[in-house]
């Protein structure tokens, strides 16, 4: 994903989340940072955890799609917004419609995956979500989806690869400094597509430097490791992508 014209990718990013963060702030929670003891344990450090679970939507994905949803022109909104997700984003996507009159009067359509955990299907169905069910990967959803949003001439929103969802999931770092102002040493960071945690290294090393951020993926999904490590895409039907637990962060 390209950065809009004149702005550096990092440096950018940075800017365009400490932004975000003014946008969004009337539409999310600035959730608790609480000690792990028993991470502390095993780590031999002091473990902090972000509760994102305690975010609107039960997760830090409302951020990202609050601030994209501020930033489409009504224009944009009355083509109709498509998206796609394994149900995190898409139930963060309705509560960001819910913040402006005239997305929750834009036509929807969320794209998910047959594999989708039926809990988060039913749960979006019962808030009005119009839901398509598409393919047994996220991945196929989201092609889907964006074939639909080119052939309505739709506006399409990106569960990762957007510039302002990323600059919405960076918010939780601009939290993150004001809630531990003596610095933080590692960061660790949950990846599926990476949104995450580009908003997030992008804020935290603008901050300072010498901050290591860690991204980690399930084993028994770790497509994103492996793309990365082979220097392109890798399909995760070839990559030996298995169910896992953390559904939110399978495939990549």
């Amino acid at each position: 994903m390209a950065a809009p014209a004149g702005q550096a990718s990092c440096s950018g990013l940075a800017e365009a989340a400490f932004a975000a963060y003014t946008r969004i702030r009337p539409h999310v929670l600035q959730t608790p940072v609480v000690q792990s003891g028993w991470l502390g344990a095993v780590g031999k450090c002091t473990a902090l955890l972000k509760l994102e679970s305690e975010q609107y939507a039960n997760s830090f994905k409302a951020r990202g799609a609050v601030n994209k949803v501020k930033s489409l022109t009504a224009e944009k909104l009355s083509r109709g917004l498509v998206t796609c997700s394994t149900g995190n984003h898409a139930l963060a996507f309705l509560h960001a419609c819910s913040t402006s009159p005239a997305a929750q009067q834009a036509a929807h359509t969320i794209y998910l995956p047959t594999t989708a955990d039926p809990a988060k299907v039913a749960k979006l169905k019962a808030q009005g979500g119009h839901v398509v069910q598409y393919g047994d990967d996220c991945v196929l959803a989201e092609y889907e989806a964006r074939r639909v949003a080119a052939e309505q001439g739709s506006t399409y929103i990106s569960p990762y690869n957007d510039w302002e969802v990323m600059a919405g999931q960076g918010t939780v770092a601009v939290e993150l400094l004001e809630q531990l102002p003596d610095g933080i040493d590692v960061c660790i960071v949950p990846v599926g597509g990476g949104g995450l945690i580009g908003g997030i290294a992008a804020v935290l090393k603008a901050a300072d430097p010498a901050c290591l951020v860690v991204g980690v993926q399930p084993a028994a999904s770790a497509v994103m490791r492996q793309s990365v490590e082979a220097g392109r895409i890798v399909e995760a039907p070839s990559s030996g992508s298995l169910l896992t637990l953390s559904d939110a962060t399978a495939g990549g």
